[in-house]
């Protein structure tokens, strides 16, 4: 595991790639440079999956964060590691001499508890789509009123189109930017 030095340096947006993503194919089809990239679910990789994107964060001058839970065992070099919301309700402290952390908050209570552990960023969805049934899409009004109560840089996940004026709604709302899978 390699660790980059801690910065406060923050990107438009944040590319969100599964762990069965070829991080090389999907960069070269985008334009999207002022990004950080964040890799999901490395712990369901098999061992190809996983060495192609070690090799691409050792490769790569991205800004490069990792989901936890991981395997200590990671050699790629990353900057972040990025906490579902679940583990905030788990975690008292954490320590941040040496990298970014950010998590995913769909509630007050859950940016509360992100404020609480002094987070660099979140992320805040669903903004305008929900991938679950059961769940709604907050809206850009709710996503202004919760990035308020956020004492960190919140970034809008949820239908998010980099090539539409989402980013610029974001900006409008409170946000820094925007996140997301599907356009980026």
């Amino acid at each position: 595991m390699i660790l980059q030095n801690r910065t406060n340096e923050m990107h438009k947006y944040i590319r969100i790639f599964n762990y069965d993503t070829d991080p090389y194919i999907k960069c070269q089809e985008s334009t999207i440079n002022d990004s950080i990239i964040r890799f999901r679910n490395l712990y369901k990789a098999n061992s190809n999956q996983l060495k192609r994107i070690i090799s691409f964060t050792i490769d790569t001058s991205f800004f490069c964060v990792i989901d936890y839970p991981f395997d200590n065992f990671f050699t790629g070099k990353f900057r972040g590691i990025h906490l579902k919301s679940k583990f905030l309700y788990e975690l008292k402290s954490i320590d941040k001499k040496q990298i970014l952390y950010s998590a995913s908050c769909h509630n007050i209570e859950e940016i509360k508890l992100a404020n609480s552990l002094s987070l660099d960023y979140i992320i805040i969805s669903p903004v305008k789509i929900s991938k679950y049934q059961n769940k709604k899409a907050m809206g850009w009004d709710e996503f202004n009123r919760l990035s308020k109560v956020a004492n960190m840089p919140t970034y809008a996940l949820g239908g998010m189109n980099p090539f539409k004026n989402d980013y610029e709604i974001s900006l409008l709302n409170g946000g820094l930017g925007i996140a997301g899978m599907k356009y980026f």
